[in-house]
């Protein structure tokens, strides 16, 4: 959005898993610190958008001690973050794919699959704070 970019990353080094964020205010010539932004066990599939306020929405799936979900979060240029949102609950296996969102006026639209017979697309929206 203008010179404003985000990128959301999943990174697991010895066997440490994160999702990190991090902004650049100079069309992606340089980027400031990265920002954490799971809760503690991410599977990665993450996906974000960048917002008209130039706060961020990360999502990524998180480990659960029965499946996965998916979450977000709002996120800042000043390392400043909302709560972790789940917005559904999903497998954790491959299959599940990635989480995608995208933003309809003061909504984010998500979509993700679910496995099994009755699983599919599904979507959920997530109305934006002022």
């Amino acid at each position: 959005r203008g010179d404003t970019v985000v990128a959301v990353w999943f990174t697991a080094p010895e066997n440490a898993p994160a999702v990190y964020a991090a902004f650049s205010t100079d069309g992606g010539a340089s980027f400031g610190e990265r920002i954490r932004v799971d809760d503690g066990d991410p599977l990665g599939r993450v996906d974000v958008e960048l917002l008209p306020d130039g706060r961020a929405v990360a999502a990524w799936l998180e480990r659960t001690e029965t499946a996965a979900e998916v979450r977000a979060r709002p996120v800042g240029q000043s390392g400043v973050m909302g709560a972790s949102v789940t917005v559904a609950e999903t497998a954790e296996s491959r299959a599940s794919g990635f989480p995608r969102l995208a933003l309809a006026g003061d909504e984010v639209v998500f979509a993700w699959t679910l496995i099994g017979e009755s699983g599919g697309v599904r979507v959920a929206t997530l109305r934006l704070g002022k």
